[in-house]
């Protein structure tokens, strides 16, 4: 392939999303040889950095890898840290020493004070509240409060089949995922869904007889929705809903957070709340819908469907949220209760990226940049004045 062609194709990954034609001669390249696959990964932290893509055909990749590696400043913990410092900006990035530590950074998917974290994901069976603890390493079946088997837990994921949920009753389960987790529910239609910690996720048991697939959301999840234009798939938040026939998106409604966003991949949905259904907005892939809880209003914007859907993959990526947002992803992430006292911080805005660092690294990384102390206590932390 040539040069010109693949890092089309980078690009479009990197921005976009690619068609099945695209993906397969990715996967292509990248299979081909060990330098191919360290290229792509060094192209794709190099935009994590927020670094410009768009003259990618003239990027010298491994002058610039090298310019931002130097760019660094070296921490007590053995990470190093790169630091571009703008008026209520900093640009961070967490980087093993060596290329051997740097291959494992990019590869290794959990740190070991998430694994140890006591909580588990459960699943409410029914109206009685009768729950189910899903230790995640399990395998299981999951039966009624009839005796009646309607999923299997295989580790992360709880799969609902039609042949064996199949009733003329309605009955509805809830997942509830804790602090510290992420868990998967394949439902009975077939459509897959991946709940973000601090979730839960209320769905029919089994389709049958509805002419509208429904299932209520709090929190963030990514859905991939199998198609049956005959019966639309509507996920319902607070104050909206959101209509889809067979797509992929995001969705983060977390209780917390000034609005409520869905992130388009593939597909298309509709968006409208609940007390105007007339007023409704369509997106189209690589868009952004946002609803305002305190006016109401509903809007499209362009979006990066990587930055919103990162978590799935273990990524935090912080894009100019401030450190009082900031505390919040980090208490879901890492099943962790973090307690404020320097104020001054609450408005201090950063830019991060982050996936297999302890949450001691994560403090220390924004401690290098704006001082402050920091005291953490088994899943208790304190922060206070330097």
């Amino acid at each position: 392939m040539m040069k010109e062609e693949i890092l089309h194709i980078i690009y479009k990954k990197l921005t976009t999303s690619l068609n099945e034609e695209e993906q397969n001669q990715f996967q292509e390249w990248v299979n081909a040889s060990q330098e191919n696959e360290d290229l792509y990964k060094k192209i794709e932290l190099y935009k994590t950095y927020g670094k410009d893509l768009h003259k990618i055909d003239n990027l010298d990749v491994d002058k610039a890898w090298l310019e931002m590696l130097d760019k660094r400043t070296s921490k007590p913990s053995g990470l190093l840290l790169n630091l571009v410092r703008e008026p209520k900006w900093a640009a961070l990035a967490a980087v093993f020493i060596g290329s051997l530590i740097l291959i494992n950074f990019l590869f290794k998917n959990q740190s070991s004070d998430i694994q140890a974290l006591p909580t588990e994901v459960s699943v409410e069976l029914g109206d009685d509240h009768k729950t189910e603890i899903l230790t995640q390493l399990r395998t299981a079946e999951i039966v009624s409060e009839e005796g009646k088997v309607i999923a299997h837990q295989r580790g992360d994921t709880l799969i609902y089949r039609p042949e064996l949920a199949a009733s003329s009753v309605v009955a509805y389960n809830t997942l509830q995922v804790p602090y510290g987790k992420i868990f998967n529910v394949k439902l009975s239609d077939g459509s897959f869904i991946k709940l973000n910690a601090g979730s839960s996720l209320r769905y029919p048991v089994n389709f049958t007889g509805q002419d509208i697939r429904r299932v209520t959301l709090t929190g963030e999840a990514y859905f991939e929705v199998s198609e049956d234009k005959n019966h639309p798939f509507i996920v319902e938040t607070q104050s909206l809903s959101i209509e889809v026939l067979g797509t992929s998106f995001n969705v983060n409604s977390y209780d917390e957070d000034k609005d409520i966003q869905v992130a388009l991949a593939s597909g298309s949905v509709k968006m409208y709340t609940e007390t105007d259904i007339d007023e409704s907005i369509i997106l189209k892939p690589n868009q952004k819908g946002s609803f305002n809880k305190s006016d109401n209003s509903l809007a499209v914007s362009s979006a990066e469907i990587w930055l919103h859907s990162a978590w799935i993959n273990n990524r935090l990526i912080l894009k100019q949220k401030t450190f009082s947002n900031i505390i919040k992803k980090l208490e879901r992430k890492y099943g962790v209760s973090i307690q404020n006292n320097y104020s001054k911080l609450n408005n201090e805005v950063f830019t991060a990226s982050f996936d297999i660092e302890t949450l001691e690294e994560v403090l220390a990384t924004f401690a290098a940049d704006t001082p402050f102390k920091y005291e953490i206590s088994g899943k208790n932390i304190i922060i206070s004045k330097p």
